[in-house]
């Protein structure tokens, strides 16, 4: 199986998002969406939304750093073993949560009131999900499940009592959402 060595796929992740900010494609990534932005239109909600998405902030630099660090660290050396026992780390997991000096990105798009980032931020959340799976698909698509199907349909979805009792322990990674 050919892995990329992580300075390759710093440089090709550079590279891809340097093309990315550059393109002059009138859609968005490589969506085959019956709908696309037309960048020569002045349509205020689709041109705030891709600036946002666009332009990464250093907040945004940070972010990739501090989960690229912990991947090359964490994720990458067990990646192999548990997706060719097809297992789950789930002690790996619980380490994105915020307890035990976690990463504390379990809760991203959470309210911070309760144990979330309180960041709706599309490139955020793109960002930590592109930086995973470079190491290891099988669990970005876990994280997926549990960040955005359940945490983030929670925060939505959930009223004031239904957050008090869940998000807590889904944001810290002392409980973790599946789907069946």
């Amino acid at each position: 199986m050919h892995r990329l060595t992580p300075t390759v796929r710093r440089l090709a992740a550079a590279k891809s998002s340097k093309n990315i900010l550059i393109s002059k494609s009138k859609r968005c990534f490589a969506s085959a969406s019956p709908t696309s932005w037309d960048a020569d239109t002045n349509d205020s909600m689709n041109t705030n939304s891709l600036t946002k998405l666009f332009n990464p902030t250093d907040d945004h630099a940070a972010l990739r750093e501090m989960v690229r660090s912990f991947t090359e660290r964490e994720v990458e050396p067990q990646a192999l073993e548990y997706n060719r026992s097809e297992t789950f780390n789930s002690e790996l997991f619980r380490k994105f949560g915020s307890q035990n000096d976690g990463l504390g990105i379990l809760g991203l798009t959470a309210p911070d009131e309760f144990g979330g980032t309180g960041l709706p931020d599309a490139t955020a959340v793109s960002i930590v999900h592109e930086e995973l799976s470079y190491s290891d698909p099988a669990l970005c698509l876990s994280y997926l499940a549990h960040s955005i199907l359940l945490v983030n349909n929670l925060a939505v979805n959930a009223n004031d009592e239904q957050l008090a009792l869940f998000m807590p322990g889904i944001c810290d990674g002392s409980k973790i959402g599946g789907m069946c």
